[in-house]
């Protein structure tokens, strides 16, 4: 949704006013004549369980007059979400050529083995030839013969596809073997340029009110670490790591630093003076 911005202010404002009224979800509930759920959506800024933007409005216009509170609620259009492209996963391509590899490798080897017994059936046959044809042979040369025969036989065919493909498996195993390197110098370089603890103490907020604004601090975990309005003349100072995320209700009465250095904010809707801005480092 565009202006989400400002829906969020607007739903943070119901849930902090209702607060300080001491009223619970279940009183507004009954004056309002909505179910526990809906306010209890407005209030956690879930506008996905809202069907159409027109009901959402009216919920809120609702719930503001109720409370006798003011909110900036603007006109927008629901926008497409992008289609995000898949990015092929290395690892499942990785994994389909070993699957692939293997495949054959069974393959083979079921042929090797037919071919073997059918070896190994035309040697015994060849070798009670040898026997009827030699009956004056000795005992001990026959069974000599008929080993060296059976030998020659079954490993002399298959010794250069043996070998090929123990090459080919070795070479794979080099492949996989140099890319588990390859991650772990990544990971390794990674971690390397990862900040030292006593490089990342001294990072403070220091925001500075001309006027009155709602003012909403979101760190990198999602979690809110800071929510009120505060009035014109004051300041507040948090010591916070990037990234974060700045919300504020009237973008142009704040100074803002960090780290003492100022930070601008890129862009507010004019209508409403609502802004957002996003500090990486």
């Amino acid at each position: 949704m565009e202006n989400l911005d400002s829906l969020k202010i607007a739903s943070n404002l119901l849930r902090s006013h209702r607060e300080k009224l001491n009223l619970s979800i279940k009183e507004i509930s009954l004056e309002l004549r909505l179910e526990e759920t809906i306010i209890r959506d407005i209030e956690s800024a879930n506008f996905d369980n809202f069907s159409s933007y027109l009901f959402l409005k009216g919920y809120l216009k609702n719930y503001a007059d109720f409370l006798e509170i003011k909110i900036n609620l603007p006109e927008y259009k629901e926008r497409k979400k992008p289609k995000i492209k898949k990015e092929k996963n290395k690892v499942v391509r990785k994994s389909y050529i070993n699957y692939i590899l293997a495949l054959v490798v069974l393959v083979l080897i079921y042929f090797f083995l037919i071919e073997n017994n059918k070896i190994v059936a035309e040697s015994e046959n060849k070798t009670i030839l040898i026997q009827k044809d030699s009956v004056s042979r000795d005992k001990d040369d026959a069974e000599k013969i008929y080993k060296e025969e059976k030998t020659d036989n079954i490993i002399t065919p298959y010794k250069e596809t043996i070998e090929s493909l123990s090459k080919e498996i070795d070479s794979k195993l080099e492949v996989i073997i140099d890319d588990s390197k390859e991650n772990l110098n990544e990971k390794s370089t990674a971690d390397s340029n990862e900040k030292p603890l006593e490089l990342i103490q001294d990072q403070i907020l220091i925001i500075k009110y001309s006027d009155d604004s709602w003012t909403e601090i979101i760190n990198s975990n999602g979690d809110i670490v800071f929510f009120d309005l505060v009035k014109g003349g004051k300041s507040i100072k948090i010591k916070i790591l990037t990234p974060f995320e700045i919300l504020l209700g009237d973008a142009t009465a704040v100074n803002i630093k960090y780290n003492n250095k100022v930070v601008k904010i890129p862009y507010f809707n004019p209508d409403n003076n609502v802004g957002k801005i996003k500090i990486n480092n």
